[in-house]
């Protein structure tokens, strides 16, 4: 395959055994991946159920059998596989190596799942919407950037300052929450002059990355939800009623969508990724917001309740 994009193309029945391959290898020998798909093949034969069993072997062995069809054993592979008894191979180019070397990311990914993980390594490679961390140690402040898949320190400096807060705003053009923690928060006078409603000073004096992913969604959905409260009292104005669109999704939603009249449109993320299977993605040329609950009762909830979890909004 010659591009990314055909990955997201590429589906497949669900499997409830788990046993389709989503993997990748970046800078490995054959002989080394040949070797560890031996391995997993010896551990799959271990299986007590046969129906899982049988699958998962069929799998390993097949892509074994592809690299030994396709390369020489000294060859040196870079390449993302699909494998549900048939094959698909892509080849990782120079920007996607790049990528990794750039975010440190691991050289060896493999997955069992109940489909393949072509959203996850579009998402890896393709994704460079980021946010951003200070964390402020007693010797040396950082600037990390960070979204779902991948992180990096962007820079470093002695101690924390009013123009270090700047530089994330101007020259990385951070227009999101930053997050603030270390062991040199407390008491800190130059984050307590601070005061910004899209600053968030943390806790502990260290977060993976999946803990911040974790608190950023929460934030995020917490300004979603205050967006869509407004849209909701809007729909107390008669003059504007006219601009809300709900319904199904196979039927009016995607027609709107097709007919790119659709300014704004609130949803649960499930539902999105249905529409996204159905319709051409240059259709998809307005602003979504992810609608979730946070807890029971509030605002996303009702959502989910009353609207069905879907609600467009229209220019005219």
């Amino acid at each position: 395959m010659s591009l990314l994009t055909d990955l997201l193309t590429v589906t497949c029945e669900s499997d409830t055994y788990e046993s389709i391959l989503s993997c990748m290898f970046y800078k490995k020998s054959i002989s080394w991946i040949l070797q560890t798909l031996e391995e997993l093949l010896q551990k799959v034969r271990k299986i007590d159920h046969p129906i899982k069993r049988s699958k998962l072997s069929t799998n390993y062995f097949n892509l074994k059998r592809y690299l030994e069809d396709m390369y020489e054993e000294e060859q040196l592979l870079s390449s993302i596989f699909f494998v549900n008894e048939k094959v698909y191979e892509y080849k990782l180019n120079h920007n996607e190596c790049s990528v990794i070397e750039e975010y440190k990311i691991r050289d060896y990914h493999l997955y069992n799942d109940s489909t393949f993980r072509n959203a996850y390594f579009h998402d890896l490679f393709y994704n460079f919407d980021f946010h951003y961390s200070f964390i402020v140690n007693k010797s040396e402040c950082m600037i990390k950037k960070w979204n779902e898949h991948k992180e990096k320190i962007v820079e470093s400096m002695g101690k924390f300052d009013k123009e270090f807060y700047e530089k994330i705003r101007k020259v990385y053009h951070c227009k999101s929450m930053i997050y603030i923690y270390g062991n040199h928060t407390k008491g800190n006078k130059e984050i307590c002059t601070l005061s910004n409603p899209k600053l968030i000073l943390l806790e502990r004096d260290d977060y993976g990355r999946n803990e911040l992913n974790i608190i950023a969604k929460r934030e995020e959905m917490r300004e979603n939800h205050a967006i869509l409260q407004e849209r909701l009292q809007d729909l107390q104005n008669e003059k504007k009623i006219d601009l809300y669109l709900f319904g199904k999704l196979k039927f009016e939603i995607k027609d709107a969508i097709e007919a790119y009249s659709l300014k704004e449109l609130f949803i649960q993320k499930e539902k999105y990724e249905k529409l996204r299977s159905w319709i051409d993605h240059d259709a998809f040329n307005f602003k979504v917001y992810f609608i979730d609950r946070l807890e029971a009762g509030d605002v996303g909830d009702q959502f989910i309740q009353n609207y069905n979890g879907v609600m467009g909004v229209k220019y005219f």
